[in-house]
């Protein structure tokens, strides 16, 4: 490569460099490294130390620092080893949110995404971009429109919703940002939104004739929870004993609350309601909520539907 009076053309300083001419053209105009020399006819001409700046520079794009930095650095007009720090601390930042991109993209249900919709892929792409506490504000809201009526007393309204409470994962993987969109969807359809509202009508109905306090009723049917809980957790038989007395106690909180005689008629009744958990659309329901939050969601379905077995198991004997 020959050299014109101790000087590089553009074009050789390019070879030595690995830099692009026009790169270096930048580089000049930026004022980060000149050219030592502009020839008569104003071709620029590069010194031997121009190249090993221009190298050095290239080094330091590699490690991403921006030109600002690399000019105080070729300047010496500033700290390097701070500068170099400074590039550290930059670096960690975009590391970190490089690392929140990827991780939401792994979150991306793919196997829902082969022949989707635009409007589909908007729906995950927005689920994957809300808060916890907006798909919590979302939830309760829809819960609201849906489950509870317009005229129940505030009360109740906040007893009825402590249900969702945790309902939500802190982490969320791909199965869980699926089982989010078709949660949305679910509650979205009118269909299924009206067919909600008939299932749990009857209880609100009941709830007309209640001398109980909110709290009180929680703590009531949190303490059947507990223990059929327990007993789904140890693999009990609808006929077992303590499957059995669990049925009772949530028979005679209802009639307790309710002020019903506990009979034949009653038990009949209070099972035509118990049978609405897991009916559609609530059984669809539950199944999205597990998916969803299986940790928290999991057990009182078991629960549930062990309680409704026993209650099941009890009739079939009275008959």
């Amino acid at each position: 490569m020959q050299m014109i009076n101790g000087y590089y053309s553009i074009g050789e300083t390019a070879s030595l460099t690995g830099l692009t001419v026009k790169t270096i053209r930048h580089y000049a105009n930026e004022n980060v490294v000149a050219p030592s020399v502009l020839s008569e006819k104003g071709y620029r001409l590069y010194a031997p130390s121009d190249i090993w700046r221009l190298a050095l520079v290239r080094l330091l794009r590699n490690m991403e620092f921006n030109l600002p930095q690399v000019r105080s650095i070729l300047n010496q007009s500033a700290d390097i080893p701070s500068v170099i720090r400074w590039q550290k601390d930059i670096l960690d930042l975009q590391i970190r949110h490089l690392t929140d991109v990827r991780s939401r993209l792994e979150q991306i249900p793919f196997s829902t995404l082969s022949d989707a919709s635009l409007t589909h892929l908007h729906m995950i792409l927005e689920a994957m971009n809300m808060s916890k506490e907006d798909k919590q504000a979302w939830l309760t809201d829809r819960w609201s429109e849906v489950m509870i009526p317009e005229d129940a007393s505030e009360d109740w309204k906040i007893a009825f919703l402590q249900q969702l409470k945790d309902s939500l994962p802190t982490e969320w993987n791909a199965e869980q940002i699926r089982a989010w969109t078709e949660l949305q969807e679910f509650l979205e359809a009118p269909m299924y939104r009206d067919q909600l509202r008939e299932t749990v009508r009857p209880f609100w109905q009941l709830l007309e004739k209640r001398t109980i306090e909110p709290d009180d009723w929680r703590t009531l049917m949190g303490k059947v929870m507990d223990r059929a809980i327990v007993a789904s957790q140890a693999s009990l038989t609808v006929d077992d004993s303590e499957v059995q007395s669990i049925v009772e106690e949530w028979i005679n909180v209802f009639s307790t609350v309710f002020h019903l005689p506990v009979d034949e008629t009653f038990i009949a009744r209070f099972s035509y309601y118990a049978e609405l958990v897991v009916c559609e659309p609530n059984k669809r329901l539950w199944e999205i909520m597990i998916r969803l939050n299986p940790e928290k969601m999991e057990s009182p379905f078991r629960a549930q539907v062990l309680m409704l077995e026993g209650l099941r198991w009890k009739l079939k004997q009275m008959k």
